[in-house]
């Protein structure tokens, strides 16, 4: 019941956004733009969640920054579930059980959260995933459209809080880490978003996943899609290596998607919805 409240009220926050920004009443930053923000490293957005989903792109740096395994890092770190709307593999950060003196649960905590003389760090600054190097931003791309940014605040943040009160600004690009890494950010974001896009034009994999003659069939697709997308990459090369990898996944999935409408059209019809 948690879950599915949860993924409604995520979904009712996904759609209020989107109509905002439909209607041009959301306000939204381009790169070199200004926002009132300053990080007092408090920790508090490190705790008692469970909507850090990881995107390949995370999941690469990540891997290649702990040296693991693909199935060792989501034994250790990861739950790894299947989307209930995109049917596609999704994988997001399992949060770890905090206890007070007493042994009782006070909540929880990001696995790769650190403290230091007071302060809370992330072990993996230089992989962590996208959702958290660019709080409180957040981004929406339409496809063939430029990037935009809006700023998330919900009014409880102690960062924003100090900000406001002494008028800290940040310019998006260098918070998000400089032109070069923002560059490969929304090349990648372009790639993912057009897959998302088209992946429901390749085959019906709604009626893949949910036809009993089907379902082993989407089974296999579900892992191979979940093999492209996570764990097939050199994890020796760089950034712009992985893009190029991550391109040519994305056009394998297409071919496998294809190729099984084919195949197995005389037991069910995968075909596209038009």
């Amino acid at each position: 019941v948690k879950e599915v409240l949860q993924m409604n009220e995520e979904k009712n926050y996904k759609e209020k956004l989107m109509k905002m920004y439909v209607k041009g009443e959301l306000p939204l930053l381009k790169r070199n733009e200004k926002f009132n923000f300053a990080c007092v490293q408090c920790g508090e957005c490190c705790r008692n969640r469970d909507d850090i989903l990881l995107n390949p792109f995370d999941v690469f740096r990540l891997r290649r920054e702990k040296k693991m395994s693909l199935q060792d890092f989501i034994e250790k770190y990861c739950e790894f579930y299947t989307g209930n709307s995109s049917k596609l593999p999704l994988m997001r950060i399992q949060f770890r059980q905090v206890y007070d003196l007493d042994g009782n649960e006070i909540g929880t905590r990001c696995p790769f959260l650190g403290q230091t003389k007071g302060l809370y760090h992330c072990r993996v600054h230089q992989a962590k995933p996208f959702v958290c190097f660019s709080y409180p931003l957040g981004r929406i791309q339409e496809i063939g459209k430029e990037t935009d940014y809006l700023l998330q605040n919900d009014g409880t943040c102690k960062g924003a809080v100090k900000a406001k009160d002494e008028n800290i600004m940040q310019v998006v690009e260098d918070w998000m880490g400089g032109k070069e890494k923002l560059d490969r950010e929304e090349r990648f974001n372009a790639l993912f978003s057009c897959f998302l896009e088209n992946y429901r034009k390749w085959i019906n994999v709604d009626k893949l996943a949910e036809n009993k003659k089907a379902f082993p069939i989407y089974k296999k697709w579900l892992a191979l899609v979940a093999e492209l997308l996570y764990a097939n990459y050199d994890f020796d090369s760089d950034d712009d290596g992985f893009l190029e990898q991550f391109k040519n996944n994305i056009d394998a999935i297409e071919t496998i998607s294809k190729t099984i409408v084919e195949e197995f059209a005389s037991l069910v019809d995968l075909r596209p919805k038009s």
